[in-house]
């Protein structure tokens, strides 16, 4: 079982939990289950996709940045952000699965997750198409090799970062982070341009994955 929270603009920007029965405000005295930790991740920039466990146990997967469908003042696209939270052994394999998959095809997953969300008098998520593409992920027989086999088969951290170095971009999140943790993660300046990892020309990158299941599951074509 994963939850899913979101950092999304909508009358100002503001934590949600998306549920299958709606999408719930988060505030101080509805917290809808999110850790402190998780709050922090939120509102910390200097990651771009980042999966880790949590201090209060558990495991996150985080994905900052991701372009909306609606627009700001100044006609530029609003950005939101994406945890999904695995709290028993399964849904962290799960999960390991999931962070690999969008990291091979984040702009595609971008792309599908913006359209996930509607504004008709309320904020509205399409969360059982979500669910789908999620366990598609999952049902879907990957084979994944150097440095992705570590975090699926030795559940090694992930961490795609958008400073200058690994170091300055968890600078604001560190205390959070295991010394263990961060030893023994796979790790990657994130480019913003290619919207890749600049590592992926010396490792095996598993190109349009998202896409490919999107058709097969028929949820929706980019």
């Amino acid at each position: 079982m994963l939850n899913v929270y979101c950092h999304y603009s909508y009358a100002g920007y503001k934590l949600y939990n998306l549920t299958k029965d709606g999408v719930k405000e988060i505030t101080s005295s509805e917290r809808c289950g999110i850790t402190q930790s998780s709050i922090t991740y939120f509102s910390r920039y200097g990651l771009k996709e980042a999966y880790l466990p949590l201090p209060e146990g558990g495991r996150m997967l985080l994905v900052h940045d991701i372009p909306s469908n609606e627009l700001d003042d100044m006609g530029r696209k609003k950005t939101s952000s994406l945890q999904l939270i695995a709290n028993d052994k399964e849904s962290m394999k799960y999960l390991a699965k999931i962070a690999i998959v969008i990291a091979n095809d984040m702009r595609t997953f971008e792309k599908f997750f913006a359209s996930l969300f509607t504004i008709d008098e309320e904020l509205k998520f399409d969360y059982e198409s979500f669910f789908k593409f999620l366990n598609g992920v999952n049902e879907e027989n990957i084979e994944f090799e150097k440095p992705w086999d570590r975090v699926y088969e030795h559940d090694a951290p992930l961490i795609l970062y958008n400073g200058s170095t690994l170091i300055s971009s968890i600078s604001e999140v560190n205390h959070l982070i295991a010394k263990n943790d961060i030893l023994k993660s796979v790790n990657m300046k994130w480019d913003t341009e290619s919207g890749k990892p600049l590592s992926m020309n010396v490792m095996k990158y598993v190109y349009d994955i998202i896409q490919r299941l999107l058709d097969k599951l028929n949820i929706w074509n980019i």
